[in-house]
């Protein structure tokens, strides 16, 4: 496990707390990625908390056609920073930032 090699001294106790909060928070092996490694590169103390896994949780703002067009009165240009992507159990496209669509690998809509 990364965090055992990145973090050798935390105590055994530790990783029963961690995976206990890890599942009632529902994280998924992505999230737990990206929060592994967003601790492993951000933590200044010798040894990371389990807030530090728990509380970083990056999510993905995901917009219809609707909210999108809203967002024209504010931004003429904004259809120029989103991706048309699929979301699974969703019959019509969503969009997303063109950034987040590479980043998470979302499925581009194929209408």
């Amino acid at each position: 496990m990364e965090i055992a090699k990145a973090f050798p001294q935390l105590p055994e106790g530790f990783y029963e707390v961690l995976n206990r909060r890890l599942k009632e928070k529902e994280f998924t092996d992505s999230r737990l990625r990206d929060a592994v490694n967003h601790v492993i590169d951000t933590c200044q103390y010798p040894v990371p908390t389990v807030a530090n896994f728990i509380s970083y949780d990056k999510c993905v703002q995901v917009f219809t056609y609707a909210d999108l067009v809203k967002q024209l009165n504010d931004d003429k240009r904004a259809w120029d920073y989103y991706d048309q992507v699929k979301v699974p159990g969703v019959d019509s496209p969503r969009y997303v930032r063109k950034e987040d669509a590479a980043k998470y690998h979302f499925e581009k809509w194929n209408a």
